[in-house]
C-alpha cells in the first residue's frame, strides 16, 4: 500500500530517518492517520501540512513516553490545522505531556483509593471492572496526563502492598 500513493514511500522513509520508532509503528501512522487525513481533504502527499520531520518528532515523543498515543492523535490533528507549530509546542500548550513524576502518581493513586473505598472493596472482592474505574478516576485527576498502564501498575502495587 505504501507504493500506490505518489510520494508516500518517500514520506515514510523521511520519517524513518528522524525517528526512533519502529518501522511498523511509523507505517501504521503513515498509512492510517496520515493517509486518512489526506484522503479526507483530497490532498496529495506533497500538499500535506504535516512534514515528515514533524511526524517523526511526534513519534519520538510517544516513543519517549512523553505523551500517550491518544494524545499523539490530538497533536497530529493540531499539526494538520496549524502549520508552523512543532509537536512539542502543541503538547506544551494543550498540556498533553504524561506525568513523569512517579511520586506524584503514587500519592494520587493512594488518595483516589482512600476517596473511593467502595471501589477498592469491589476490587478486593475480585470485580475486574473496579480497577478500570480507579484508573479512570486517577486519569481524570491528572487531566488524562497519566499513562493508564503506569496507573494500573501503581494501583496493583499499592493494593498488594
Amino acid at each position: 500500500p505504501l507504493q500506490n500513493e505518489v510520494g508516500l514511500l518517500e514520506f515514510f522513509q523521511n520519517v524513518m530517518k528522524e525517528t526512533r520508532a519502529e518501522p511498523k509503528k511509523v507505517a501504521s501512522w503513515v498509512l492510517n492517520t496520515f493517509l486518512g487525513f489526506l484522503k479526507q481533504q483530497n490532498l496529495a502527499v506533497s500538499e500535506s501540512p504535516v512534514t515528515p520531520s514533524a511526524l517523526a518528532e511526534l513519534l519520538n515523543l510517544v516513543e519517549r513516553k512523553a505523551i500517550s498515543s491518544s494524545a499523539a492523535k490530538q497533536v497530529f490533528e493540531e499539526l494538520w490545522r496549524s502549520e508552523g507549530k512543532t509537536p512539542a509546542q502543541i503538547v506544551a500548550e494543550k498540556q498533553l505531556e504524561l506525568m513523569q513524576d512517579d511520586e506524584a502518581l503514587e500519592q494520587l493513586c493512594r488518595a483516589t483509593m482512600e476517596a473511593h473505598p467502595q471501589v477498592v472493596m469491589d476490587l478486593k472482592k475480585g470485580n475486574p471492572r473496579a480497577i478500570n474505574k480507579l484508573i479512570g478516576l486517577v486519569r481524570k485527576a491528572t487531566l488524562g496526563r497519566a499513562d493508564p498502564t503506569a496507573i494500573k501498575e501503581v494501583l496493583e502495587r499499592q493494593l498488594s502492598g
